[in-house]
């Protein structure tokens, strides 16, 4: 009976230590398979990276094998400026294929400033407005893209790396260009940004838009071959543009690429006849294209109700440029003035609404 009772004792222990060593294995059974899903989620975040960058890489691929750039400069009697920009052109973080200034027989030394640095100084004999310089300009360029500056601007060091980096992401864009800093040190500077460049100061929407001025953009050589800047100072660029998008371009604006505008010291005259200049290129532009304004054509009564200037009072509202703007608003509608003498007399030029 004792012996009996041994053996079922000894047969209990051995289940029991079955039971412990089943136990063991189902710990280790899970322990493995802890390890197996840390060593998956190591797995699945070195996906992460290695796709992060791969990301990285087609992104730098496309930044450098986007396409050599050209930059083009106007300029007549720029001497006090067009040092600084080409000093600004030199800074840049991704070099430029070449410099082109365009110098319209300026009488005050510009061509000799320009020489002093390593860009092409094609020289004219002749006067030449704003877009005829672009033209030459565009003409002698080498680059894929062509950026236009001024020669009265100073863009920022990353002003083309941005140009490239916003092309990347918009492979179909015609042109690109950015936000415009005010850097005047006179009245007749700040009156000209306030009045001209109020979509593009640096807390405007990026996005598409209709046209941005030659002061701060960039377009694809085999966007614009064919289209040439019209002769004129003033409103050039708007023809340009409107030209792209009559082929179906489109336009990027982006507020990262920025440039300062820092115009010479000029009189109120200056910018008096500078914005009559502005108000026959707004003729000029919507009697070749339906453009925004045109309904000021149609009804040119509508001009003495000065809608310009409710559009800057909206545009400057909530920004710190406000006060400026109240400051010096009634200088400001005396350049809307002029602008719409400019507007009647282009109007009255081409004989629009009479048959």
């Amino acid at each position: 009976m004792a012996g009996r009772i041994q053996n079922t004792e000894y047969r209990i222990q051995n289940t029991e230590y079955r039971i412990q060593n089943t136990e063991y294995r189902i710990q280790n059974t899970e322990y493995r398979i802890q390890n197996t899903e840390y060593r998956i989620q190591n797995t699945e975040y070195r996906i992460q990276n290695i796709q992060r960058d791969i990301e990285k890489a087609t992104d730098m691929v496309g930044f450098f094998s986007m396409n050599t750039v050209s930059v083009v400069i106007p300029c007549r009697n720029a001497a006090g400026t067009i040092g600084a920009c080409l000093e600004a052109i030199g800074r840049q973080t991704v070099k430029p294929l070449d410099v082109i200034v365009v110098d319209g027989a300026s009488e005050d030394g510009s061509r000799e400033v320009a020489a002093r640095f390593p860009v092409k100084v094609v020289a004219s004999a002749m006067p030449l407005s704003a877009g005829e310089a672009r033209n030459v300009g565009k003409a002698r360029a080498q680059g894929d893209i062509i950026a236009f500056t001024d020669a009265d601007a100073i863009p920022y060091d990353d002003w083309l790396e941005k140009i490239q980096q916003v092309f990347t992401r918009n492979p179909d864009a015609a042109g690109v260009g950015g936000a415009i800093l005010d850097g005047s040190n006179g009245i007749s500077g700040r009156l000209e940004y306030l009045s001209n460049f109020s979509e593009f100061i640096p807390s405007a929407r990026p996005g598409p838009v209709s046209t941005i001025p030659t002061l701060n953009v960039a377009y694809r050589r085999e966007a614009i071959r064919g289209i040439d800047f019209i002769p004129t100072t003033a409103g050039e660029d708007t023809t340009f543009n409107a030209e792209i998008a009559a082929r179906g371009g489109t336009l990027i604006f982006d507020p990262a690429i920025i440039v300062t505008h820092a115009p010479a010291r000029r009189g109120l005259v200056s910018f008096f006849r500078n914005q009559y200049r502005c108000g026959l290129a707004f003729v000029y532009a919507r009697t070749r294209f339906t453009l925004r304004g045109s309904v000021l054509l149609r009804h040119p009564v509508l001009l003495f109700f000065m809608p310009r200037l409710l559009v800057l009072f909206r545009r400057y509202l909530f920004t710190r440029r406000f006060v400026q703007f109240i400051v010096l608003l009634p200088l400001i509608a005396v350049g809307e003035i002029c602008r719409t003498a400019g507007i009647l007399k282009g109007r009255s030029c081409v004989g629009y609404g009479k048959k």
